[in-house]
């Protein structure tokens, strides 16, 4: 709940900075808040409308990146997920190489 609050408090895109600092400083589970409310604000905004210097210092974020536009191809086009999943030039199978399991 706090999450979404601050993230609906500190809704415009100049104010993401606001929000985030919000979200994390209070004494209860402030990385889960900061996830939550980041992921509201950037699904609304978009990447470019984050702050870039707290982007820069993300652990892991190509892993991240990566699949939120696997997940936008999965949705948009499942049937390019089927496609792209046959063999590669390597002879491995795309998604199944980058999702093991699923």
């Amino acid at each position: 709940a706090i999450g979404v609050y601050c993230a609906l408090v500190h809704q415009e895109e100049g104010e993401l900075r606001a929000a985030l600092s919000l979200a994390v400083s209070h004494t209860g589970d402030s990385d889960s808040t900061g996830s939550i409310c980041g992921n509201l604000l950037g699904t609304l905004h978009g990447v470019d409308a984050l702050p870039q210097d707290l982007l820069a210092e993300l652990e892991g974020r190509e892993t991240i990146e990566q699949v939120g536009r696997d997940m936008v191809v999965f949705v948009e086009t499942p049937e390019r997920v089927i496609e792209e999943d046959r063999v590669d030039r390597h002879g491995g199978h795309v998604w199944w190489d980058r999702y093991p399991g699923c």
